[in-house]
């Protein structure tokens, strides 16, 4: 018994350091280091890093000029794969905290975390969830609903990306 104790303690040596920047700044730091490498495959979808940042970086804007920020919640009900993942460094990158959504549930309990959660701004795809809304309402690959160079605030808050046009 003592044998295996020290071999699962030997096996499961894995400190390391643990980095001080955040998630999004480290995929940025990633992105200017390797731009063109594969950063998210999801089936036949491949984002590179470079992609992916510029993604975030669009969403984190155009969520700051929504108001997102800090004791903010962004709701986002988007199914897995790169939108999601572009999302949630959006929403970081903002200084907002997501509620995660899955388009799978029922609508009214999806409602409900909207309400419960107090999020003021849900990101979604065209008929993801009917009826489901927030006081702002993002929808991906939806052109009328994305900005347009009028609509685009003058430049980012201070901290956050460059607002411009969805993914």
């Amino acid at each position: 018994a003592a044998g295996r104790h020290q071999i699962l303690s030997d096996w499961n040596e894995t400190a390391a350091p643990v980095p001080a920047a955040a998630v999004h700044e480290l995929i940025a730091a990633q992105a200017a280091r390797t731009p063109d490498a594969v950063a998210v495959a999801c089936g036949d979808a491949r984002v590179t890093y470079r992609e992916l940042e510029e993604r975030a970086s669009r969403m984190a804007g155009r969520l700051a000029a929504l108001g997102a920020g800090p004791e903010t919640v962004v709701g986002l009900c988007l199914g897995r794969g790169v939108d999601m993942v572009a999302a949630v460094l959006g929403v970081w990158k903002a200084g907002a905290a997501y509620l995660p959504l899955d388009p799978a549930y029922p609508a009214e309990r999806l409602r409900f975390m909207l309400a419960d959660s107090q999020a003021g701004i849900l990101v979604t795809r065209p008929g993801a969830v009917p009826g489901l809304t927030a006081p702002e309402t993002v929808v991906l690959g939806d052109p009328a609903a994305e900005p347009g160079p009028a609509a685009r605030p003058a430049g980012p808050p201070a901290g956050s990306a460059a607002p411009g046009r969805l993914a």
